[in-house]
């Protein structure tokens, strides 16, 4: 049975489509997935937050890689890391960007917002104003949290490298939120801003930070490495910076060194170059003795540096490291660097650790270590690898969703491409993972039985391949769908389906599909688009166009053309990364009351509706509707149409850049006809057959067909898209009903069979 979620989209046009958020049950090795549409998980900054007010801390999870928020409800349940992926939270936040944390700023119990500003180098600052009846609402109060340096005005900067930035803690315990952070440009050090509210008799929501140590804790990361190189050295004090100008991290020329000074200072820069990569921070009193110990990943490692603080809360002193923390045999370990954030994952009053990859590093990527001591000092140990991924589907960089019929059941079944699984899973890091529908027409469940289908990973690998985009279509109508694969290089793979014992069974047979090239990432859509009975080729491309190759073949025998028959299908440009260079468009089409329409993902994360095709294929197309989809999808989104629980409407499953997929149906819209064709739409030939028929349907989802004799006994029943070659040879001369089915409406077309 599945649920909806009514998330009702609003309605922004004449001919705009209603669809709802969908749950329907999704398995693998016969573990259910308690959250299988959350949309897959990739990088990744967690803080605890009671989004529901019920007094237990739910989580939300910020993915720096494609600034996607999503947010889980806790069970509630004592001792147990139960979360329910809970969108209906997610709007509610405002747009992020970059890096995310929630910290109570004010002191009043609420976590508030600290993110990268849209003012370059500057940090962003939010309030969280939840009042009850009302809701989770914030309020910005700053664009760029102000600071000083020895008296002039600056602000607290976050370094200008992207991947870094501020963090924010109470560093000297006074109760108001300090911040570390790294000079500009990073040193190897680390930039120490103090609040200095309540040391001025200010409330803890008053802005008084001021830059006092670009060495906080007195320790020196070493060069290539995530260690330390030297412990104890000398630290200059900031010098103070010309008004309006970046503060310079080099020495006060007033300032004068005593010889033993000088000599240290000479002697820790021999010890070890200046550590100027990309590095995250996370303060935390790892072993309650009330200062605050670091946490650090870098880019040149895949593993955890936990630094020691052997001093107190305001003179702070590293003395030991742990360059494979925790130390023992589940040390950190991920394919990119990594963030560190703590929650309370099992709801028992502590808080625990989690570990994440910074960059697109995917899946098995959450750390989970819960703090298991008995006493007020903590004891970290490892969990798992896949927290909250475990739940859901996640095929690791991107998901580009697919509808066919793999064991001509009737069913809809589903594939789905990725870029790329890393680290590999099951010795396949590109591939195309296999979901069977084992349900019913009507309630539709999946079981995801393979994540390397027609072995794709093999080609992938002896061509370098990133990235496989799957089509499915009946190209030489021997009833059974073939296959074509989209890749990163722009080229098209051909596969022809060769079932075996019922199942699909793809062959390949052109890595470079009619020498067709559309420049990078081909997202390929096989359809009839100019109604003439004959399958199409749509492509959509990285630089936001669709390519239109028409069929000038048969119905057995496919022919395009290398060069396209239009290469801005519908006049349709979706430039839509910052730099208005890209927009990596993924199109789908399908058919409602007699009309076409598109739906088209690219990689801002939308989902857009287009109408005025039907008889315009060299025309403008209208852009119908922007809210096709609701809450935050991430980057990249690839949506896939289909009619998935024979109600007569056209649902479609959505993939993103987390490797995560959402379904969206169509639930009896009111004002929304099902999908509409007629007998004109049906054709049969030959019609009278003694050998094979060929249906042709002129519909762009698949279809049930059925064959019944004049005494209404089915005998034949199987799913159509398309075109499709039906057998007659063993059937007796005489009338047979031919049906074709979606939902509730039925064509019946006379046939046959004369031998």
């Amino acid at each position: 049975m599945y649920k909806l979620i009514c998330f009702l989209l609003c309605i922004n046009a004449a001919s705009a489509q209603t669809f709802f958020r969908a749950y329907v049950p999704v398995s693998e090795n016969n573990v259910t997935f308690t959250n299988a549409f959350a949309g897959g998980l990739n990088s990744g900054l967690l803080s605890s937050i009671d989004l529901n007010q019920d007094g237990i801390n739910d989580v939300f999870v910020f993915d720096n890689t494609t600034d996607r928020i999503t947010t889980y409800l806790h069970s509630g349940l004592p001792n147990n890391a139960d979360f329910t992926y809970a969108p209906q939270y997610e709007n509610l936040f405002p747009p992020l960007k970059k890096w995310t944390f929630l910290v109570d700023y004010n002191c009043d119990g609420k976590p508030d917002i600290f993110t990268r500003s849209d003012s370059l180098g500057s940090i962003a600052l939010y309030r969280n104003d939840f009042q009850p009846g009302v809701g989770l609402t914030f309020t910005l109060i700053t664009h760029e949290i102000p600071a000083t340096v020895a008296g002039i005005n600056d602000k607290v900067r976050c370094s200008n490298l992207g991947e870094t930035y501020t963090r924010f803690a109470d560093i000297d315990n006074d109760g108001d939120i300090d911040a570390l952070g790294w000079p500009d440009p990073p040193t190897g050090r680390i930039a120490y801003y103090q609040n200095k509210s309540v040391e001025m008799g200010l409330p803890c929501d008053s802005f008084r930070y001021e830059l006092v140590s670009l060495c906080w804790g007195k320790f020196q990361l070493a060069f290539g490495s995530n260690s330390i190189s030297a412990f104890n050295i000398f630290c200059l004090p900031p010098k103070p910076a010309p008004i309006n100008k970046k503060p310079i991290p080099s020495p006060n020329a007033n300032f004068k060194l005593s010889q033993a000074d000088l000599a240290k200072t000479i002697e820790n820069a021999s010890v070890a170059k200046k550590d100027d990569t990309v590095t995250s921070l996370f303060p935390f009193d790892i072993d309650a003795d009330n200062d605050m110990d670091l946490l650090i990943g870098d880019v040149g490692s895949h593993r955890a540096l936990l630094a020691l603080n052997g001093g107190t809360a305001t003179q702070d002193l590293m003395i030991s490291q742990d360059t494979v923390f925790p130390n023992g045999p589940h040390a950190l370990d991920v394919h990119s660097y990594l963030n560190f954030s703590a929650i309370d994952a099992n709801n028992d009053g502590r808080l625990d650790l989690v570990a994440t990859a910074n960059r697109e590093s995917v899946n098995n990527s959450y750390h989970l270590l819960t703090d298991v001591s008995s006493t007020s000092v903590p004891n970290y140990a490892f969990a798992q690898n896949d927290f909250l991924q475990q739940t859901m589907i996640d095929l690791g960089v991107n998901a580009y969703p697919a509808f066919f019929d793999y064991n001509g059941d009737g069913l809809l079944d589903l594939v789905s491409g990725n870029n790329y699984y890393e680290p590999q899973v099951n010795n396949t890091k590109v591939g195309l993972a296999l979901f069977v529908n084992t349900g019913t027409l009507t309630q539709p469940q999946y079981n995801l039985i393979n994540r390397n289908f027609a072995d794709f990973s093999s080609i992938a690998v002896g061509i370098n391949a990133t990235a496989c985009a799957p089509a499915f279509g009946d190209l030489d109508a021997d009833g059974d769908a073939d296959m074509i694969i989209g890749t990163e290089s722009g080229r098209l793979f051909y596969y022809n389906n060769t079932p075996v014992g019922g199942l699909a069974n793809f062959n390949l047979i052109s890595p470079f599909m009619d020498s067709i090239d559309v420049g990078n990432f081909s997202m390929p859509n096989i359809v009839d688009l100019n109604n003439d009975g004959l399958l199409d080729l749509v492509v959509g491309k990285r630089n936001g166009r669709i390519n239109y190759y028409q069929n000038f073949g048969t119905t057995t025998n496919a022919d395009f053309n290398k060069t396209p028959t239009s290469d801005t299908l519908g006049k349709v440009v979706l430039l839509t990364n910052a730099n208005g260079v890209t927009g990596y468009t993924s199109p789908t089409f399908y058919k409602s009351n007699g009309l076409t329409y598109m739906l088209v993902g690219n990689e801002k994360g939308e989902v857009l509706l287009y109408d005025s095709i039907t008889n315009n294929i060299n025309g403008t197309w209208r852009l119908a509707q922007t809210t096709v989809v609701t809450g935050t999808q991430g980057k990249y989104t690839a949506p896939a149409a289909a009619d998935v629980n024979n109600d007569g409407y056209v649902d479609f499953m959505v993939g993103n850049s987390g490797g995560g997929l959402a379904l969206y149906m169509q639930q009896n819209p009111t004002g929304i006809a099902p999908l509409q064709f007629g007998e004109s739409d049906i054709k049969l030939q030959p019609n009278p057959a003694n050998d094979v028929v060929v249906i042709q349907a002129n519909i762009f989802v698949p279809l049930q067909l059925a064959l019944y004799n004049l005494n209404g006994n089915v005998l034949h029943r199987q799913l159509m898209q398309g075109s499709t070659k039906l057998p007659v040879k063993n059937l007796a001369n005489g009338v047979y009903i031919l049906s074709v089915e979606s939902g509730s409406k039925r064509v019946h077309k006379r046939l046959v069979v004369m031998h």
